[in-house]
């Protein structure tokens, strides 16, 4: 049983049938022949009678037909004619004719905002408004803006072409135009920020050239992003920007007033002392931020103000409230206003006086917003009446063929439109006005007075250094106590590691151990300070954005909130070394004297200040934050190891003495070292006397040493002049000298990086880099212009000849289609059909069905449209009424479609989707009005018995303002809600969801979370391999992923890499990639969240499109959150469920035909629509809490808009077909029988395969990896090179194994970061029921170690050989120690991998790795040796996974091996006094066999083998949480 659904019935749009070829749904075909535009004109009554005929013959006929789009597409239609005419000449037979003028567009000002010259904001903007005050005339004449090719320094692009308009205050001008139109540039120039050897034309201001040196300050230039400072509260933004660039005139109590002022006006008072936040810190909601942003804009009070795309992301109500203010500060702020937006509504283009339509860099239209509509009705293009103007504006330059009644139109390309405007009276007025203002006021009231923007006196900026400074260390002191957490933390981590440290090595004693353990611990204390410093460059990064933006529009100098930054990072670390110096000093009985302790401290908080401006360097010279760490990790372990504690200076070469001596680290050791062991005695235990008492040396001398026993430091000198520091006392202050020359050069590069250098800009040009260098891909200008994200002027080509060219070529390459099926008619209406909608298609099979007469119209060969669906013989009707819902009963015939195997993919039908009483509610802590300092846990319900279905072929759109519960309800039905209360009922075809339920649906999520490594095909074909059943055969998938790449229109990117959002495909083509990686998985359910947020109309259109067909066409059902759609998408939808705040239905239903249905139901309400107002957001409307309508005897009275629909007879109507039988009976349930489509196998190998190309595809990070290697193989070989075997050969031997397994744990960083990316895109696709979690985690792991292999083995073979390790025999000790280092190195990938996937973000994975190899150096065992830890820690010494590979490969090395001392090189020498006479001196070799210098680590040989048990054990464990991380742990939580 179907019932007839409300939108079938007769359609008055007009009869405009064109034909199309959906290859890649971009253009329709040509090879048609249209009858001239008189015999149309003739049989349109005729014409108007048939269509009607046919659309009840349609209604009659649905079950035959498949709904496809109702809306125009993306198609361009080329037409043939011998009509020369130019554009000029069809306007001139138009001049008699009315102007074409709307009465209902521009909507009236009074009407728009009611009362507004007398409202409260109007008040206080007169109030605070200069008397003098003229605002700013702008005089832009025949402006030229060209840059070089990237690539091709000979080509030039222009970005601007041959530009002319002015502004002048009171009036708004809007700028429309697609991505790369040249709306960022003209900003540009505007705010003084091109190079003025580029531009050629004339810019005046107020009649004065541009002085781009306080140019800015008469200027308010607000940027779409919405960058803030996230701990400062609005109240403390506002003031912040005021200070900064407000007048030096204005007092304290001024400066109170106006920010009040401006918080009222934006509605921000009530939220005044809430942070702003960010992703990262909750605060102000978005529409909020978007007014703070606006706010600090317009505060200092300007002369003329920018603001591009202010409204973007935000609902219409907010925006039309943000830009009503907008328009009071400009009608009685005496302040012209430029402004450029995304998707506007009537209600905000009708705000604006003037509109500039921009195409490719040239305007196609200046002039008055009232006269917009009838200029181009005399060209010939009208706008629906239910359209919205600034939809139209946008759309007619690039898709004239939609609005055309002229055919073929005249104006086919942007350069048609560019010429009709030269030639139009518009531009000749606007000509003759700059002629006889050259002075370049344009203006028929000049003022008498103007300012002089211009004048030499005024500064660059308002204030001076000095006073910005002060500004910037307040705000920089609020924002450290805002994060007073750090400071905690680095309070915490110091307490931490001074009781560590000071117990470890507690109370040490004067003797030989404790000379040595000294030095380890001064390193160490070292280390500790630089590696908390260290976190700068994340902290930096965070800041560096804001701080780009901010320099920018002026704020202040660099050197100002440099010094300031320089000033209020000094309190944190001497807070740390407050806490830790102390503790480890007195605990480890460092030496007691006061003076010493003060040094001890100074230096500390001095190698604080040294490591926190080199990682500040590090960061401001990078331009992202791997780099920064690359070069700071890599420089910092080089300074460490030449720091003279691994290597003292005595054993370090020629060649590389020099970076001993500029490693600022060897100073700080050294200053710590001669503060320490100065004038100091050291004696010794009776067990470290030399040589011991062994048998051998009590026989009597020259056999022995005769009982002979010294002690072989006596001092601290002698102790320090073993590790070669030489330098007497007084060098310790000479120390800090050095010190701050490496202070000051860092600061000093830091500086001139932030003053010069922005990276941010420098990101968004990549794309286009990228896909320049593609092979085999043609990269249009279009492609280049969607690539680029900050501006066009990354990669606008410049071609004269493009539009005429591309059309030409088009119309010879569809001629050029000779086999095509005669299956499409074309009927043409004349143009005053037009104005109840744009041009609709009418295609069917059936002759007798076509719309218009077969008089007028000849019967032409179209190609078959093969891409759309299997279902390419059955009859689709574009835009025409909407058939009943269609079923298994009315999509049999599509059924028989099959390939060439029999099956065809995609020809299956949807599923009935009915859900029942559903609610949703979550538990949130409230403060208990009890007990103020507690909180109590509270239930907060988001939906409330929410009721609906969507049947198989209808697209159901879930709408309602902000906190309405849209996104809430969409996660509900598709499961996906990780916490919450849920109850009511969800029924997929009659039945309640079941763990199979993933095999039928598909959800494409807002944020578009896609391998960045895969190219667009290759992610759609892996989705389609895993998640489509093995019966599939490969060709069969493999023709099914080609039919969703034309579908969606991705065949010209199909090999291009997805990348990440700003360095990749723009956003509309990632949209469109993430539909069709879930529609490779056939689904029978689609959802969808907010396809269209941050996309203009044009790409909107295009997914909508996209999404209709696979509803329409492939017969799926569709559930979609939209937010703010134009008129045209929301043609698209079948049905509505609207919800208001608190998650409560106001209405469900069908939309009808042009939305007649729902606004059938609002007029019976009382509410009543206008034309030119978008349905979308006159329903919306709705939802407005005190909503008044018009009653029956027309006064106003109030609506409630939940009781009101459910009284409505549509609500019963519904209710009546979920009650009754929504299902046909003979429709087939599939049913499952496993979560998975593949098998395991299968995912494993799709995964290894992903995995392997994903990391083949990052070269950088292998090749840095190899390069790291190999350099640091080279340093440490060249550092130790060819060991012999004297007594520093044996120390040296040890530091290099320790070190090099410390440079092992670099892997281990080093991988966090890609493994946490790849975590978003795992959650995502195992969610969705892609794979198992084991196949990937399995396929992950394993396809790493062949990376991870290359890099420990580029590292030890060079290393072994050049440093002279011992290979024992047949190499077998070089295999043993290869062996030791790739398993080290598969467990350092295992930890980092472990806490990348167990961890929250890289942040804090990065810190706990960073903190685990510092502990893991503590107790490894060669910083001190296992004998001489306390007791106490023996426990942390086994449990510290370096202790097994160091022991492991020590003792491989020392077995064996004998050590000498060449000509006493290394001995001791030892007097030997018989009868208390030195008779002679005999030398002692401390170091003889390999194997008892082992035992004085505590390593034993016979461990060799227990240790490399020990390392497959730690790989176990990390490898076993990895997988354990990878099941349980969602760190994204709905």
């Amino acid at each position: 049983m179907a019932k007839q659904d409300p939108k079938d019935k007769n359609s008055d749009s007009p009869n405009l049938s064109i034909p199309i070829n959906n290859n890649n749904n971009e253009n329709l075909d040509n090879d048609q022949e249209l009858l001239n535009n008189n015999n149309n004109n003739n049989n349109n009554n005729n014409n108007n009678n048939n269509n009607n005929n046919n659309n009840n013959n349609n209604n009659n006929n649905n079950n035959n037909l498949i709904s496809s789009s109702r809306k125009h597409k993306d198609e361009e239609s080329n037409y043939d004619s011998d009509d020369e005419k130019s554009v000029y000449q069809i306007a001139k037979e138009h001049e008699g004719e009315d102007d074409g003028d709307d009465e209902y567009f521009p909507i009236p000002l009074d009407e728009l905002m009611p009362n507004h010259e007398n409202d409260e904001l109007t008040k206080k903007i007169k109030q605070t408004r200069p008397e003098d005050k003229t605002g700013l005339y702008v005089y832009c004449r025949n402006a030229t803006y060209t840059v070089k090719h990237r690539e091709n320094k000979k080509v030039k692009i222009k970005l601007i072409d041959d530009i002319s308009f002015y502004l002048k205050p009171k009036e708004m001008t809007l700028i429309l135009g697609t991505p790369g139109c040249g709306k960022s540039t003209i900003f540009q120039m505007l705010a003084g920020q091109l190079k003025d050897k580029h531009f050629k034309g004339e810019l005046l201001f107020n009649g004065h050239p541009i002085n781009h040196k306080n140019h800015h300050r008469d200027i308010s230039y607000v940027t779409q992003d919405d960058i803030h400072v996230p701990t400062l509260t609005v109240k403390e933004t506002f003031r912040f920007a005021l200070d900064c660039l407000g007048r030096k005139e204005l007092t304290n109590e001024e400066k109170k007033e106006t920010v009040d002022n401006c918080m009222n006006l934006l509605g921000l008072k009530e939220s005044e002392n809430t942070v702003v936040g960010d992703n990262f810190v909750r605060g102000i909601s978005g529409g909020q931020k978007k007014r703070v942003t606006i706010g600090v804009g317009v505060i200092k009070g300007s002369n003329l103000l920018l603001m591009d795309e202010p409204t973007s992301g935000l609902d219409s109500s907010t925006s039309f409230e943000i830009l009503s203010d907008v328009k009071k500060f400009v009608t009685y702020g005496y302040s012209p206003a430029l402004i450029t937006l995304l998707q506007p509504s009537v209600q905000l283009t009708s705000l604006f006086d003037n509109l500039m339509i921009l195409n490719k860099g040239r305007i196609c239209y200046f002039g008055p917003m009232n006269k917009a509509l009838g200029y181009f009705k005399k060209l010939g293009f009208a706008c629906p009446s239910h359209n919205n103007p600034a939809e139209f504006f946008q759309e007619v330059v690039d898709a004239p063929e939609r609005y055309s009644f002229i055919h073929p139109p005249k104006c086919k390309t942007s350069k048609d439109f560019v010429r009709a405007y030269r030639e139009s009276e518009f531009y000749k007025d606007l000509m003759e006005k700059m002629d006889a203002n050259k002075d370049g006021i344009v203006d028929d009231n000049k003022p008498k007075v103007l300012v002089d923007s211009t004048a030499k006196e005024l500064g660059m900026y308002p204030h001076g250094i000095g006073y910005q400074t002060k500004i910037c260390m307040k705000r920089g002191f609020t924002m450290i106590r805002r994060n007073y957490y750090n400071f905690l933390t680095r309070v915490a981590k110091g307490i931490f590691f001074g009781l560590l440290l000071g117990t470890l090595y507690w109370r040490i004693g004067h003797n030989q151990s404790g000379g040595m353990e000294r030095f380890g611990l001064l390193f160490f204390i070292m280390v500790t300070i630089i590696f908390s410093s260290f976190a700068a460059v994340n902290s930096f990064f965070g800041e560096r954005k804001v701080f780009y933006s901010q320099k920018a529009l002026y704020y202040y100098k660099t050197g100002a909130y440099f010094i300031s930054s320089i000033i209020c990072d000094i309190p944190a670390g001497i807070l740390e070394v407050a806490f830790f110096g102390p503790i480890v000093y007195w605990l480890a009985n460092l030496r007691p004297v006061f003076i010493r302790f003060v040094y001890f401290m100074l230096l500390l908080i001095m190698t604080d200040n040294l490591s926190l401006s080199f990682a500040k360097m590090c960061a401001a010279i990078s331009p992202t934050i791997e780099i920064a760490n690359v070069i700071a990790s890599v420089i910092l372990s080089i300074w460490l190891l030449f720091s003279g504690f691994t290597a003292p200076k005595n054993d370090i070469g020629g060649w590389w003495i020099w970076l001993y001596y500029i490693s600022p680290y060897t100073w700080i050791f050294q200053g710590l070292s001669i503060n320490e062991f100065t004038y100091q005695e050291y004696g010794c235990k009776t067990s470290e006397l030399i040589p011991p008492r062994t048998p051998q040396n009590l026989l009597p001398y020259p056999e022995g040493f005769g009982g002979n026993q010294v002690c072989q430091f006596t001092s601290g000198e002698q102790i320090m002049d073993a590790f070669g520091i030489t330098n007497p006392n007084y060098f310790k202050w000479v120390v800090f000298g050095i010190l701050s020359a490496y202070i000051v050069f860092f600061y000093v590069v830091c500086f001139f990086a932030l003053k010069y250098f922005n990276f941010e800009d420098k990101k968004s040009k990549l794309a286009v880099k990228k896909l320049k260098k593609k092979k085999k891909v043609k990269t249009t200008k279009q492609d280049e212009e969607s690539a680029a994200i900050s501006s066009e002027a990354l990669e606008r080509i410049d071609d004269d000849n493009d539009d005429d060219a591309d059309y030409e070529t088009e119309i010879k390459k569809k001629k050029s289609h000779k086999k095509q099926k005669e299956d499409t008619v074309i009927d043409v209406k004349s143009p005053s059909s037009l104005t109840t909608g744009s041009p609709y298609y009418n295609i069917n099979n059936n002759n007798n069905n076509l719309s218009g007469s077969g008089n007028n119209i000849k019967k032409r060969k179209v190609k078959t449209p093969s891409n759309l669906s299997p279902s390419v013989n059955s009859p689709i009707t574009i835009n025409s009424p909407m058939p009943t819902s269609p079923s298994n009963n009315n999509n049999n015939n599509n059924s028989n479609e099959k390939s060439k195997n029999g099956k065809d993919i995609g020809s299956e039908t949807g599923s009935y989707l009915q859900f029942k009483k559903l609610c949703y509610a979550v538990d949130v802590k409230v403060d208990d009005p009890d007990n103020p300092k507690k909180k109590k846990s509270q239930r907060l319900q988001l939906l409330t018995d929410i009721d609906g279905y969507v049947k198989p072929g209808q697209m159901l759109a879930l709408m309602g303002p902000s906190g309405a519960g849209k996104s809430t309800l969409l996660d509900v039905l598709a499961q996906r809600k990780t916490g919450g209360h849920i109850t009511g009922e969800i029924l997929i075809n009659g039945k309640p969801p079941s763990e199979f339920t993933n095999r039928i649906r598909a959800y494409v999520e807002q944020m578009d979370v896609l391998p960045p490594t895969q190219t667009v095909r290759e992610a759609i074909a892996f989705s389609a391999r895993c998640r489509l059943p093995p019966e599939v055969t490969k060709e069969e998938r493999e023709s099914y992923v080609d039919k969703i790449v034309e579908v969606l229109s991705l065949s010209s990117i199909k090999d291009l890499k997805i990348g990440v959002l700003g360095d990749g495909l723009s956003v509309s083509q990632r949209k469109r990639v993430n539909i069709g990686v879930e529609l490779a998985s056939n689904p029978e359910i689609l959802f969808l969240d907010e396809p269209t947020s941050g996309l203009d109309s044009g790409d909107a259109f295009k997914v909508i499109d996209v999404v209709n067909k696979i509803a329409k066409v492939m017969n799926r059902t569709v559930i979609c959150t939209v937010h703010q759609p134009s008129a045209a998408i929301f043609e698209f939808f079948d049905q509505l469920l609207l919800l208001k705040q608190g998650g409560e239905t106001i209405y469900f239903g069908p939309l009808g035909n042009q939305s007649s249905v729902i606004l059938d139901y609002c007029d019976k309400l009382g509410m009543h629509i206008k034309p030119h107002i978008n349905p979308a957001d006159f329903v919306m409307t709705l939802a407005d809490q005190g909503k008044m309508v018009e009653g029956p005897n027309g006064e106003q009275v109030p609506l409630d808009a939940k009781k009101a629909y459910f009284e409505s007879d549509i609500c019963k109507k519904e209710y009546e077909i979920m009650e009754g039988q929504l299902i046909p009976d003979d429709f087939v349930i599939k049913t499952y029988d496993s979560r998975f489509a593949s098998s395991w196998m299968t995912q494993f190998r799709a995964l290894c395969m992903r995995s392997w190309l994903s990391r083949l595809r990052r070269p950088a990070i292998f090749v840095s990896n190899c390069i790291r290697s190999i350099l640091l193989a080279v340093l440490l070989g060249t550092l130790f090179v060819r060991m012999d075997y004297e007594q520093k050969d044996a120390r040296s031997r040890v530091s290099l194994l320790f070190f090099s397994f410390l440079f092992a744990g670099m892997v281990a960083i080093g991988n966090i970061p890609t493994t946490v990316l790849e975590r978003g895109v795992f959650y995502r696709e195992v969610t969705a029921g892609f794979y198992h979690s084991t196949a990937y985690m399995t396929s992950y792991v394993l396809t790493s170690y062949p990376f991870t292999l290359s890099t420990g083995i580029l590292y030890i073979i060079p290393t072994f050989w050049i440093a002279g390790l011992d290979s024992g025999r047949h190499s077998s000790k070089f295999w043993y120690c290869l062996f030791i280092f790739i398993i080290t190195y598969v467990m350092y990938d295992a930890f980092g991998l472990c806490l990348a996937v167990c961890l929250p973000n890289e942040v804090m994975a990065s810190t706990i790795c960073g903190i685990g190899l510092s502990l893991s150096t503590l107790f490894g065992g060669f910083v001190i040796a296992r004998p001489n830890y306390p007791s106490a820690y023996y426990w942390c010494h086994y449990l510290d996974w370096l202790r097994y590979p160091l022991e492991a490969s020590c003792t491989n090395e020392f077995t064996g091996l004998t050590f000498v001392c060449t000509n006493n090189k290394g001995a001791v020498p030892i007097p030997i006094i018989e009868n208390g006479v030195q008779i002679a001196i005999k030398y002692y070799c401390p170091i003889t066999n390999g194997d008892d210098f082992m035992l004085t680590y505590g390593f034993h040989k016979f461990m060799r083998y227990i240790d490399i048990a020990a390392i497959f054990g730690y790989i176990f464990i990390f490898v076993g949480l990895s997988f354990w991380g990878f099941k349980k742990i969602r760190w994204f939580n709905r």
